[in-house]
């Protein structure tokens, strides 16, 4: 991979990182991009992967799928491939995943977090997410989703959201998310 595929994914996080200095994970980001080795094809433990939330802002929603891997409900997303950007990775996924595709839909990279997911079995030989995380803007549509990866997807109200996600740090981030707007 290019020095400057490199450098485009680190200037995405310095970026990131001025507008939201209070994140604990850019400097950490950071030092994993410099490693060189971020996609999973180059790195099965440890690597890049993109959730991408759709959202309508209008209606207070936003989808989400019960993902069979995780067992629980989580946004949609994928691991980043070699040389592929995390806008190229939400593009793909969106249409892979949910079955549409992303014409003219605002994507914006809204937060990032590390997560441990070397306790899942059924994630192995994954140990280690350095997640992206992006949300689509997207009128209310029924998503054709995957059936070999979910074994559901619907659109939630954020009170409802925060009922059915286990995750409370994923709470915390797509809280966060509709709170700053």
């Amino acid at each position: 991979m290019s020095n400057n595929y490199f450098y485009q994914l680190k200037k995405i996080i310095i970026d990131f990182k001025k507008d939201n200095p209070k994140n604990k994970f850019s400097d950490k980001f950071i030092k994993f991009i410099s490693k060189e080795k971020v996609s999973r094809t180059t790195n099965s433990f440890d690597h890049f992967g993109i959730f991408f939330l759709p959202v309508n802002f209008q209606e207070q929603k936003l989808f989400l799928i019960h993902h069979k891997k995780a067992d629980c409900y989580i946004p949609p997303g994928g691991h980043m491939e070699d040389e592929e950007s995390p806008i190229q990775t939400v593009k793909r996924e969106f249409n892979e995943e949910l079955g549409n595709k992303i014409v003219n839909e605002k994507i914006v990279l809204f937060d990032i977090s590390i997560t441990d997911v070397s306790k899942n079995p059924r994630s192995y030989p994954c140990k280690t997410h350095y997640d992206l995380w992006y949300y689509v803007k997207s009128p209310i549509l029924n998503f054709k989703i995957d059936k070999n990866e979910f074994y559901k997807g619907r659109w939630f109200n954020i009170k409802d959201a925060n009922m059915i996600i286990s995750r409370v740090d994923y709470k915390l981030i797509i809280n966060g998310l509709f709170k700053a707007l």
